[in-house]
């Protein structure tokens, strides 16, 4: 591989043996690398070289525990690289909170629909209440859940599932 003129030897670069090297070779022990790249206990992700990037996925194959993780991102021309036990804490931390955030959503388009029913119901006869004030009773009800004074208003059933919302 070449840059601004000189050759790098894309395999000794990370290898700790004490093999003859040319001028064009380094040598360095892959976990002093790691220290200098990603600034000892920094969390957070560094921007390196294409080539570097690919020598490192090299690596990573070879090993049974991977020590690095390289992240080719599409909005970026670096690669980025994490050390792997926090780029899969990270990983997992997402995965966790995109799941919340979908059994959340499903929740609230529930409670949604549940208020709107009940305030259906308090809009007809007897209750004859407008809309905003049958809303505001409706979200009380379902607060605090007051199943009794729901099934009062002829509401027997309330939305449990997502695929039941009209």
């Amino acid at each position: 591989m070449e840059k601004s003129g000189q050759t790098y030897d894309t395999m000794s670069i990370f290898t700790s043996s004490k093999k003859q090297s040319s001028d064009n070779d380094l040598t360095i022990n892959l976990s002093d690398f790691v220290d200098i790249a990603l600034r000892c206990s920094d969390p957070e992700p560094v921007p390196i070289p294409p080539y570097i990037g690919e020598i490192i996925e090299l690596k990573n194959k070879k090993l049974k525990t991977p020590i690095l993780h390289v992240e080719w991102r599409t909005d970026s021309k670096l690669p980025f690289l994490w050390r792997y036990h926090i780029w899969a804490d990270s990983v997992r931390r997402f995965t966790l909170a995109r799941e919340r955030s979908e059994r959340e959503r499903r929740e609230r388009f529930i409670l949604e629909a549940n208020v709107k029913l009940i305030a259906k119901g308090l809009q007809q006869h007897p209750y004859l209440m407008i809309e905003r004030w049958a809303i505001s009773t409706a979200s009380y009800l379902m607060k605090h859940k007051r199943n009794n004074a729901i099934r009062e208003i002829g509401i027997e059933k309330l939305i449990e599932r997502i695929e039941e919302i009209p």
